[in-house]
């Protein structure tokens, strides 16, 4: 299998009018950072988000959504 383009996914949603940004939701770019900061916590078993941490992506990935959120742009 293969992961689908963003884009693809991006369109799929807008075809569909389903939320393509956190606000639609009622998320706040503060509560998104701090959701993709420490969501790699919810899980008992390794993943990609314990590697970005270990890495020290994490953290500034979660800011930049945080910074895309309040452009309304995805990051």
């Amino acid at each position: 299998s293969r992961l689908l383009e963003p884009n693809l996914i991006y369109n799929a949603l807008l075809a569909a009018r389903a939320p393509t940004q956190a606000a639609e939701i009622g998320v706040s770019p503060q509560y998104l950072a701090h959701t993709v900061q420490y969501c790699r916590d919810i899980r008992a078993r390794y993943t990609v988000l314990d590697l970005a941490h270990e890495l020290g992506v994490l953290k500034p990935y979660a800011q930049d959504c945080e910074t895309a959120a309040r452009q309304g742009k995805l990051p």
